[in-house]
């Protein structure tokens, strides 16, 4: 199912006959369900009036796995030594 978002308010077809109308409003996002919606909104796209979105999410969703990250261990610097003061 694709989806657009409508950049600029136009009246469309509400219905598949094309019978009934309603506005369509800038910044709707709208999933094209069916044959004729996506008919509608590729006219939209092809006048400027709307662009494709990829919103696509899945529908489920788990929870991120955690990573074991193992910490490198500490290098001593040789800056944090102290000089040995020589007689």
């Amino acid at each position: 199912m694709k989806q657009y978002k409508v950049v600029v308010p136009k009246p469309g077809a509400n219905d598949p006959v094309g019978i009934e109308l309603r506005l369509y409003e800038a910044g709707e996002i709208v999933k094209a369900k069916e044959k004729w919606q996506k008919e509608l909104m590729e006219a939209f796209v092809s006048n400027g009036w709307a662009i494709e979105t990829k919103m696509d999410a899945p529908d489920e969703t788990s929870a991120p796995a955690k990573a074991k990250v193992k910490a490198a261990p500490k290098k001593k610097s040789k800056a944090s030594k102290k000089p040995v003061a020589k007689k």
